[in-house]
């Protein structure tokens, strides 16, 4: 499961020209008019918003290397000993833990909570085997920086072939 998911369908836009078409943004775009609606005509907020808040990912990127697999995540308001790593030679499981702050202050009536909190955890396939035992974490500035060595095999996989003219 690398990347995102990505649709290769086009649709004309008033604003911009021609935009990618994704049909996921579509229906979630189409939810929120209805919870809106609903919420405008009957004066409540939907169940649905009560009942699982918004799932939040960290924004990750992964990259490859010649020697390794680079993996960056966007995690602010963690500190290091909020995030777990767990490596596999062929996948990573990144988790953790946002809380939210004042939840234990009795005096304060949040209004609206738009900060995601709670337990969070993504895996990701990798594009080659690593070697677990190598891997670096460095956490600042609310961005981890991983780096996964490739097992010698995969750095051997890539072989250069000459191309001559006949």
């Amino acid at each position: 499961m690398l990347g995102r998911r990505e649709s290769s369908l086009a649709r004309k836009s008033a604003e911009t020209g021609i935009s990618r078409f994704d049909p996921w943004v579509e229906l979630e775009q189409m939810r929120s008019r209805m919870d809106e609606l609903f919420s405008k005509v009957f004066g409540y907020t939907p169940l649905s918003k009560l009942i699982s808040p918004p799932a939040f990912e960290p924004a990750v990127d992964l990259c490859e290397s010649p020697d390794s697999v680079l993996v960056t995540a966007y995690v602010p308001g963690l500190t290091k000993d909020d995030i777990d790593l767990n490596v596999t030679p062929d996948s990573i499981t990144i988790s953790g833990e946002w809380k939210r702050p004042h939840v234990d202050d009795k005096n304060i009536v949040c209004h609206i909570s738009g900060i995601a909190s709670g337990r969070f955890q993504v895996t990701y396939d990798l594009p080659a085997e690593i070697d677990p035992n190598g891997c670096k974490a460095v956490y600042k500035d609310g961005v981890l920086q991983i780096t996964l060595p490739k097992t010698e095999t995969e750095k051997r996989k890539a072989v250069k072939v000459r191309v001559e003219e006949s």
